[in-house]
């Protein structure tokens, strides 16, 4: 009986009010060079930030959980010498538009055996979206919510080659979020009215490699990631990630 009411508690009460933190944004080091450029796709890692609003509270430490699922698309084009633009469309979080600056290094293309990149790199975004409560048994409990999640990205990226098709390195990534809104409807008249808000601080750490065919035109990257997400309320959780893209120069 008491495994009963427990789980019926849970379904009255969950919300998948979430959105997640992405271990990766599949940056190089290496600058494109002016008019030229390169597209990834493929998985990364990330934490899945989950509002609880048991006892229909909205201020309850975030649930956080790890995630091998968010897609996510990289697109870097050179500007400048040693100025790119990055646009990166992660799913379920904000896509960004953000600068890399080449501190060392030759663009990637004219890169070679024993060269190193040196970059910084800044970015910021911005969602704002309806979700609903996931109460797909009882339907009694649902209610909508407007949120908005914004962020910005500090990143500083190294790498060396090891040869003139094989690109190592490390790239840390500090980045700061908000993650807020108020239930604006529903069946449950206890949430509607109700607002959160919630500030992050998340540190990415990831060692790469990319993996260029002979003409530089297609390359795969490969990652061992480690994210630490610290959340208003929450406790401080770390997880490890193993991550993995395709893309193709142009």
């Amino acid at each position: 009986m008491k495994t009963i009411i427990l789980l019926l508690s849970f379904i009255f009460t969950s919300c998948a009010v979430n959105m997640k933190t992405p271990s990766s944004r599949f940056l190089s080091p290496e600058v494109q060079g002016h008019i030229e450029g390169s597209i990834s796709t493929g998985l990364s890692g990330s934490t899945n930030v989950e509002l609880d609003t048991t006892d229909n509270k909205t201020d309850n430490p975030l649930q956080l959980s790890p995630d091998v699922s968010m897609s996510l698309v990289n697109l870097e084009v050179g500007i400048k010498d040693r100025v790119d633009m990055v646009f990166i469309a992660p799913s379920k979080s904000p896509s960004q538009l953000g600068i890399k600056f080449a501190l060392t290094g030759k663009p990637q293309k004219r890169a070679e055996k024993g060269d190193h990149a040196l970059s910084v790199f800044i970015s910021g975004g911005r969602e704002e979206e309806t979700e609903v409560s996931d109460d797909i048994f009882i339907n009694l409990n649902q209610a909508s919510a407007t949120v908005e999640t914004s962020n910005v990205v500090l990143g500083l990226l190294y790498g060396y080659r090891i040869d003139s098709e094989t690109l190592i390195g490390a790239n840390l990534l500090l980045e700061s979020y908000d993650f807020k809104g108020s239930f604006t409807s529903g069946s449950n008249t206890n949430l509607v009215g109700k607002s959160f808000n919630y500030n992050g601080h998340i540190t990415n750490f990831s060692l790469f490699a990319l993996f260029y065919n002979k003409p530089k035109t297609w390359f795969t990257r490969i990652e061992a990631a480690l994210q630490k997400s610290d959340w208003d309320w929450s406790t401080v959780h770390t997880f490890g990630y193993g991550n993995f893209a395709i893309g193709r120069t142009f």
